[in-house]
């Protein structure tokens, strides 16, 4: 696959590359997970480089390669929409063409350092302040970005409760038992009523928003992997999987931190407990129904391991 894919990068001359030849092209696949699934994803580096020139995603399937032109279009609609400032923080695509037999989404790579080592205390001396610093930020950027793309608000439905359920289910029920899906299904319904009639902004929905998707370059940040990307999303979404992501930090006040960053984007009217545990279970689905299809049995446990352990979400209490 590796040579495959930098045989067509020379011949095809896809931007970025300066017409370097194969013997100074480095092609590294990514380790994660989803990545040795029904997708690959390979960075490409032109000589000795340390920040990618381009990433390319490879269909391995053909649900995959759905997903892939899917992600295609949904991308170039978010970029329309976005102010000049706003799309130097997106990886600017830059073909969806074919490797052999397989579809190829190419774009461009973005330099800088995950915030997740930041975040999780990997990238140097952990402090509050920098970490704090690093919530503002993307909070800063989130904000924008649905600014940038808002559609309006309406109110939350049972209609539209069951839409996003069957979505979901659809996929969960592939990788669990029937008994332990069907029990799953009902206790989750039950999350989500409180939610019903509450007033939901729409706007561009990222999906997988986490420190380990927000790069840190100097004062600038940039968002990647929008394989999850939805044009018409749930305001509620992006901040809940963020502050959810960054539970785990070895930082004390890390509640706090995420709290804060969640109330800046939640209404004044999602305050009360049941409707932030509806939040929260809503995040969880929306991830099960757009995450990559290697990555639905971690999603769908993590499901279920909300709905058997509270604790799990006590961090929503403050």
């Amino acid at each position: 696959m590796i040579a495959e894919l930098v045989q067509y990068l020379c011949d095809s001359g896809v931007g970025l590359l300066d017409g370097a030849g194969a013997a100074r092209i480095r092609v590294l696949q990514s380790t994660a997970g989803a990545s040795f699934g029904s997708r690959a994803k390979f960075f490409v580096f032109c000589g000795s480089e340390f920040h990618p020139r381009l990433v390319c995603h490879v269909s391995r399937s053909e649900e995959e390669e759905q997903a892939l032109r899917r992600e295609w279009l949904i991308r170039q609609q978010i970029r329309e929409r976005l102010p000049a400032a706003l799309r130097e923080t997106v990886p600017p695509l830059m073909t969806l063409a074919r490797l052999g037999e397989a579809p190829v989404l190419i774009e461009q790579g973005m330099p800088g350092s995950s915030m997740a080592r930041l975040v999780f205390g990997h990238g140097g001396v952990l402090t509050v302040t920098r970490v704090k610093r690093a919530f503002e930020r993307a909070a800063d950027w989130l904000q924008a970005f649905q600014d940038a793309t808002a559609q309006g608000g309406r109110s939350w439905s049972r209609d539209e409760e069951e839409e996003l359920l069957a979505r979901a289910f659809a996929r969960i029920a592939r990788v669990l038992p029937r008994p332990t899906w069907r029990h799953l299904l009902h206790g989750t319904r039950e999350k989500l009523v409180p939610l019903r009639g509450l007033e939901v902004g729409r706007t561009a929905q990222h999906g997988d928003f986490w420190p380990g998707n927000v790069l840190v370059h100097g004062r600038m940040l940039r968002v990647v992997d929008w394989e999850s990307a939805r044009f018409e999303g749930v305001a509620l979404v992006d901040p809940m999987l963020f502050a959810r992501a960054v539970q785990g930090a070895p930082l004390p006040g890390v509640r706090r931190l995420s709290r804060r960053f969640l109330d800046r984007h939640l209404p004044a009217d999602a305050q009360d407990a049941a409707v932030l545990e509806g939040i929260y279970f809503l995040a969880l689905l929306v991830r099960c129904e757009l995450a990559p299809a290697a990555a639905i049995p971690r999603e769908a446990q993590a499901l279920v391991t909300a709905l058997s352990s509270p604790q799990t979400y006590g961090w929503l209490y403050g």
